[in-house]
C-alpha cells in the first residue's frame, strides 16, 4: 500500500489504463493557512433602553449580568514612591569621636540577674511585662498622640520619646509615628538610628497618595518608627499641618515636644496624654511638684511623671519621691540608671539594662491607658 494519492493497484488480470506520457505536474508543498480569528460581531447600537452612539467603540461580549470594562478606561495615576534620605544615621564626624558603648548593666548586675533568673525570681518580672505588654496592644479607633515633654531642659524628653516610639512599634502592628517639634537640629533622629525618616516634601506627596498605595509604602517599614523632623525653616502650625495629615496612617504618634511644650502655648492640647520626662534630683523634684500645682486638673490626671536616673549614684529616694508625686494626684514610674543611654549614641536594644525595656513598657502602657480615656 503506498500513501498519498495512489489508489490501491488492481488485480493483475485486469487491463491497467497505460499511463500518461507526460507525467502530471508536480503540485508545489501546501502551508496551512492561517486561522484568523472569528470575526468580532459588531456592538449593539443599544444597551437596554440606552442608545449608544455609533462612534462608540465595541463593548466586548461577556457572561450575563458581568460588567467588562473597555480598553478606553484610563489607567490609574501612579506616584512615585517616597524613600527616606539616605545621609547616615551617625554622621561620620561623631564616630571618629565614639568611643565603645558599654552596655547598660554593670558585669555584676548581669551576674546578679542571671543568678535571679535561674533561680525562678523573674517570674513576677515577666507577669508584670506580660500585662504592660497587653495594655499597649489595647484596641484603638483613630490616631492616639502622645506628647513627651521634659520638666526643664536635659530632663530625658528626647531619650524617653525615642524608647517609646521603638517600644510601641515592637508591640503593635498598626505603627508608630515619631515626631521632633523641635526647629532644624533636634536629636530625636540621632537617637532613633535605623528609623524610616520622612522630610517634609516626602509627607506631603505621601498624603497625596491613594490610602492603599501610602499603606502599602509604610508597611515595608513597619517594624521600625516613622520619623517626621521639623525643617528649620517650618512654622510650627505648618508642622502641624502636615503631620496631622499623615497621622491617619498610624495608630499611635509620639511627640517630642521638649521642654518647649511646657512653656509654650499650642503643645499640651496637642497630646491625648502627656508623659513628662523629670530628672531624679531633689531640684528635678521641687520643679516637677510646682509644675503639677500650676496646672489644671485634667491636665495633670492625663500625664504620666516619668523619674529618669541620670546618674549611677543618684540621691533621690524612689519610693518616697514617688509617693510625693502620688499625693499630688499623678502616679509615677521611674526609668534606672542604663549606662547605654547615658552615653548619648543611637539606640541599641541589645545593651539596655535588665530593666529598661520592663520600665518602657510600662510607662508606655500607662500613657496608651490615659490617651485612649481621653477621646478629645
Amino acid at each position: 500500500m503506498v500513501y498519498g494519492r495512489a489508489s490501491v493497484r488492481p488485480p493483475a488480470a485486469v487491463p491497467v489504463a497505460p499511463p500518461p506520457t507526460t507525467p502530471p505536474p508536480i503540485a508545489p508543498p501546501t502551508t496551512t493557512p492561517p486561522i484568523a480569528p472569528p470575526p468580532i460581531a459588531p456592538a449593539p447600537t443599544t444597551t437596554g433602553s440606552i442608545p449608544v452612539p455609533s462612534s462608540a467603540p465595541p463593548v466586548p461580549s461577556g457572561p450575563p449580568g458581568v460588567r467588562l470594562w473597555t480598553s478606553s478606561r484610563p489607567a490609574p495615576t501612579t506616584y512615585p514612591a517616597s524613600t527616606p534620605p539616605e545621609e547616615p544615621a551617625v554622621p561620620e564626624a561623631l564616630t571618629r569621636l565614639a568611643g565603645r558603648v558599654r552596655r547598660g548593666d554593670t558585669p555584676q548586675r548581669r551576674l546578679r540577674g542571671t543568678l535571679a533568673r535561674a533561680m525562678g525570681g523573674g517570674a513576677g518580672e515577666v507577669h508584670a511585662l506580660t500585662d504592660d505588654v497587653h495594655r499597649i496592644q489595647q484596641p484603638i479607633t483613630t490616631c492616639r498622640r502622645i506628647l513627651v515633654a521634659g520638666v526643664r531642659g536635659g530632663a530625658g524628653a528626647t531619650t524617653l520619646a525615642a524608647l517609646l516610639s521603638c517600644a510601641y512599634v515592637r508591640y503593635r502592628a498598626d505603627g508608630a509615628l515619631a515626631l521632633e517639634t523641635t526647629r532644624g537640629h533636634g536629636s530625636l533622629a540621632y537617637r532613633l538610628g535605623a528609623a524610616m525618616r520622612l522630610t517634609a516634601e516626602d509627607a506631603s506627596a505621601l498624603v497625596r497618595r491613594p490610602p492603599g498605595e501610602a499603606v502599602a509604602a509604610l508597611s515595608q517599614h513597619q517594624r521600625r518608627p516613622t520619623l517626621l523632623s521639623r525643617p528649620g525653616t517650618m512654622d510650627l502650625d505648618a508642622y502641624r499641618e502636615v503631620s496631622t495629615r499623615l497621622m491617619r496612617f498610624f495608630g499611635l504618634a509620639v511627640i517630642d515636644g521638649g521642654h518647649d511644650a511646657v512653656i509654650q502655648p499650642g503643645y499640651l492640647a496637642d497630646g491625648h496624654s502627656l508623659v513628662l520626662a523629670i530628672p531624679a534630683t531633689l531640684d528635678g523634684m521641687r520643679t516637677a511638684l510646682a509644675w503639677f500645682a500650676e496646672v489644671a486638673p485634667d491636665l495633670r490626671a492625663r500625664t504620666v511623671p516619668v523619674l529618669l536616673d541620670q546618674s549611677p549614684d543618684a540621691a533621690l529616694n524612689h519610693a518616697k519621691a514617688a509617693e510625693s508625686l502620688r499625693g499630688a494626684g499623678v502616679p509615677a514610674c521611674v526609668l534606672g540608671y542604663d549606662r547605654s543611654l547615658a552615653a548619648g549614641a543611637p539606640l541599641e536594644p541589645g545593651r539596655f539594662a535588665r530593666q529598661t525595656a520592663p520600665a518602657v513598657a510600662r510607662i508606655g502602657a500607662a500613657a496608651l491607658t490615659l490617651a485612649n480615656q481621653n477621646r478629645g
